[in-house]
């Protein structure tokens, strides 16, 4: 999940996932950086489920 930080009149977006390195932006609008953050997840579900798919098929 994604966080979003006020830090000295700029937003920060920090995306965690386990298994993923740390990413983190700074925007100058809160809009901009739950946009970021909403993108960067979405990057990282698509690689979980690339994964997910190629390890079923390998594994059958």
């Amino acid at each position: 999940m994604a966080t979003i930080r006020n830090n000295r009149g700029k937003w920060r977006g920090i995306v965690r996932r386990i298994g993923f390195a740390q990413q983190s932006k700074s925007f100058d609008s809160k809009t901009n950086a739950h946009k970021w953050a909403r993108r960067k997840e979405a990057e990282v579900d698509v690689v979980v489920t690339i994964t997910t798919i190629i390890s079923v098929i390998t594994s059958a």
